[in-house]
């Protein structure tokens, strides 16, 4: 095999592992999730239409994140029970501040300064009780 060949082979030996898709076998690299789950209740059980949403802080939990975009547009809806379940994930482990609200049809609720552990923990329980 001449040298140009040996480069052709290698170049593309390269491409194929360092590809997402994996193409001689290399496995992609998971992002780390927790799961945010929890239960919305209100003094007649679960609310119809409930969500959740995350809201992504600064490191000192003060005010928003600019640097994370990983914010939910609509959130997660409750189901007729009322769980809910909310992944997060990222790229490498890391621990977030987040703000989680709760909104039924008519009345809302919050848990502020929450700190989760991507990697570090599977799940994060936060239950609501809206009005």
């Amino acid at each position: 095999m001449n040298s140009k060949s040996l480069v052709v082979v290698l170049v593309v030996a390269l491409i194929a592992c360092g590809s997402p898709a994996g193409l001689c076998g290399c496995e992609p690299v998971p992002p780390y999730t927790t799961q945010i789950v929890g239960f919305v209740h209100d003094s007649a059980g679960a609310p119809t239409a409930a969500r959740v949403r995350v809201f992504f802080r600064d490191l000192q939990c003060q005010g928003p994140s600019f640097a994370l975009r990983w914010e939910t547009e609509s959130g997660v809806a409750a189901d007729t029970a009322g769980h809910y379940r909310l992944p997060v994930s990222t790229p490498s482990s890391d621990t977030l501040c987040v703000r989680l609200v709760a909104r039924s049809s008519i009345d809302s609720a919050a848990r502020d300064s929450l700190r989760v552990a991507v990697r570090f923990q599977d799940s994060l329980r936060v239950d609501f009780t809206v009005r």
